[in-house]
């Protein structure tokens, strides 16, 4: 609402990416592989390829946070105040 009243909408961060959950994986020793979210597609020319990430990338923190799967680093890129420096490049 807060944003509704001051920007006349509501405003989510967005890095221009899909993602997808990695299944987990054995190692060798019998671990599991680290956790962590696969980038399937990329817009070129937005905020995520401006910044390197590029399809088949693993993503496994955000902001030095775990991520554990797709669901959830979609919420934290959505919770985050857009960045519009992007447009100008």
């Amino acid at each position: 609402m807060r944003q509704i009243i001051d920007y006349g909408s509501v405003r989510r961060g967005w890095l221009g990416a899909t993602f997808s959950d990695i299944r987990p994986t054995l190692l060798p020793d019998g671990s599991s592989a680290r956790r962590g979210v696969g980038v399937a597609e990329v817009v070129p020319e937005g905020p995520a390829w401006i910044a390197g990430i590029r399809p088949n990338d693993v993503i496994v923190t955000l902001d030095g946070e775990p991520v554990a799967d797709a669901s959830q680093l979609a919420l934290a890129v959505s919770q985050r105040e857009p960045v519009s420096e992007w447009n100008s490049r």
